[in-house]
């Protein structure tokens, strides 16, 4: 039995489309043939990134500070290796290690410095009492003697214990840059391979999005091996049982997987990245493909004049509404939310792409399926399934109103991943050797030639470092004491302008500093170890470095020097 084009014999506007498409279903699919030739052609050249400053919304003005601040210190392109002994501390075989693998890796392209333990520099003062630069491992000590002799020169150096090593002497860190113009994941790659090969016994743990992505991306391929197979059998079967003809079984995941052609090619023409946000909706897509699909398979076999389902349709009301997501979760603030944002841009061209499948290439193709005519109810079921479907809308609209409320957004790595995954056991390596794996970072600006800041800087870092709250704080004010400790034997600014620029000439061109001081010397960087267990909220940490900063404006003793002014507040900005 053959249903009508529409109520009263008319065809409606959907119903015309239909008959327009079945009548030159052979001129429209040469169109879409050419059309698939050029997704399958432009599909391979859509960029991916791995950039986590992509989610975050850049209209805010802390947002776009703390972005700008890691930009003009390089740590948006740094990378982190821990290196863990197997049994003893500091030993001659995980130091040969080490060094081989700090060696490699600087001489990697894309590596712009590779820094551990055995190619940092430290300042000694000589017999003649001149200040000279020299390794802090000069040479790997070959028996326990050699061993314990460097690791007592190492715990009485300040700067390197807690940073590049660990106080108890049994993880390693290796700090990478990288080249912001080398694509990050494959430097990733080749940084992991040098790792693994020199390695031996000892622990590797990587830590940064290069790596992460990377990461993610292995496990998800290999991930794919099972659940495509799983995915094509279960669609499979539930096609059989519903339509019992091969060749609509084979049309339907052959549609499903060009629609997917179709997005990646589309995405890439509309200049839309691929984030990890849009691969979460790949099977999403796939899903309303297969289903759209599969509902028009069952109209035509049924004999219905329009086998092009409502669910087509569906798909180009849902781009509609994912593109009003898009601009609302984009752009008005104080609701900014990027990580939608990209979500509802993939999902939006997606079902672009099936119901442009769907129009020219599905509804052509169908077409050739000759219908099988069965006796259908006198009732309407059509009817019966808007109300069902009203019903369900209501319902899921109610749910969605009052689950909005309660809804909290889990972006933390040990929320985004399990404990016992890679990245979760290399947040337990920082967490065990380094004191933590989540940073602060407050970003100060005033004259660091001025006597009167960087001696306020010094109060700030000994504030923040009394506090409790932090495993380890690094500033530069830590290593312009050490400077003038090693010069008059007192770990402190020297209150004399002159005296201070001296400290400041034998930092010039110095790679290990450019993460805490810019070039200009009047903008600095302190970094802060959030202490492993630490229950406080990021607004109670926030809270404790304002209390540091304003306790730095406070008088200090005579031998300080001078209070100078800094901003009351300055940047915040918490990074995992």
């Amino acid at each position: 039995m053959n249903s009508g084009p529409g109520p009263g014999g008319a065809a409606g506007p959907w119903d015309r489309v239909a008959i327009f498409v079945q009548k030159r279903r052979v001129p429209i699919l040469v169109v879409a043939t050419a059309l698939t030739a050029l997704s399958a052609a432009v599909s391979p050249r859509i960029e991916t990134t791995s950039d986590p400053t992509a989610y975050l919304p850049r209209d805010r003005p802390e947002v776009d500070t703390w972005i700008r601040m890691n930009q003009r210190f390089g740590v948006l392109h740094t990378m982190m290796i821990g290196l863990e002994e197997a049994d003893a501390p500091l030993t001659t075989d995980g130091l040969s290690r080490l060094s081989r693998i700090t060696d490699g890796l600087g001489k990697q392209d894309g590596v712009l410095l590779a820094r551990s333990l055995t190619n940092v520099q430290t300042l000694r003062l000589g017999e003649d009492g001149t200040i000279n630069a020299e390794l802090m491992v000069p040479s790997i000590p070959q028996d326990q003697a050699g061993l314990k002799k460097l690791a007592d020169r190492i715990l009485g150096d300040m700067q390197v214990p807690g940073a590049l090593v660990s106080r108890d002497l049994k993880g390693y860190m290796v700090l990478i840059r990288l080249d912001p113009r080398k694509d990050p994941r494959a430097a990733a790659r080749k940084v992991r391979a040098i790792v693994d090969q020199e390695r031996g016994p000892m622990g590797a743990f990587y830590f940064g999005a290069p790596f992460i992505t990377n990461m993610v991306t292995h496990n998800v391929y290999a991930k794919l091996i099972w659940i495509v197979p799983i995915f094509v059998v279960l669609l499979f079967g539930v096609l059989l049982i519903r339509t019992r003809n091969v060749w609509s079984i084979v049309l339907v995941m052959f549609c499903s997987g060009l629609s997917l052609v179709w997005w990646l090619a589309s995405m890439d023409l509309a200049g839309y990245a691929l984030t990890m946000t849009s691969v979460n909706g790949l099977l999403l897509i796939l899903v309303a493909a297969a289903l759209t699909y599969a509902r028009g398979v069952q109209y035509r076999l049924e004999g219905r004049a329009n086998p092009l389902p409502p669910t087509v349709m569906v798909m180009l009301v849902g781009a509609v509404a994912a593109f009003a997501a898009v601009i609302a979760f984009g752009h008005l603030t104080p609701v900014s939310l990027p990580y939608l944002a990209r979500f509802g841009e993939a999902m939006a061209i997606g079902m672009l792409a099936v119901a442009a499948v769907g129009v020219m290439v599905f509804l052509p193709m169908v077409s050739f399926l000759k219908p099988v005519l069965a006796d259908r109810p006198e009732t309407n079921p059509a009817v019966q399934s808007r109300k069902l479907y009203l019903n369900l809308l209501v319902f899921v609209v109610m749910a969605a109103i009052v689950g909005s409320t309660q809804i909290r957004f889990a972006v933390g790595l040990r929320d985004l991943f399990t404990d016992s995954g890679e990245v979760g056991r290399t947040l337990a390596f920082f967490d065990r050797r380094f004191g933590g794996d989540e940073f602060i970072q407050v970003d100060v600006k005033g004259d660091l030639r001025d006597p009167a800041v960087a001696s306020r800087i010094m109060r700030l870092t000994d504030l923040l470092e009394g506090s409790g709250a932090f495993a380890d704080v690094r500033s530069i004010s830590q290593v312009l004491g050490f400077l003038a400790h090693r010069f008059s034997g007192v770990h402190r600014i020297p209150v004399n302008g002159e005296t201070l620029n001296n400290l400041w000439f034998f930092l010039e061109g110095s790679d290990d500093v450019r993460p805490m001081v810019n070039d200009d010397r009047n903008e600095a960087m302190l970094a802060l170890r959030v202490q492993s267990g630490n229950q406080s909220t990021s607004a109670d940490l926030v809270s404790a470095v304002n209390w540091a900063i304003d306790g730095s404006a406070r008088k200090p003793p005579a031998s300080c020097g001078p209070v100078a002014p800094l901003p009351p507040r300055a940047h915040q900005g918490r990074n995992r």
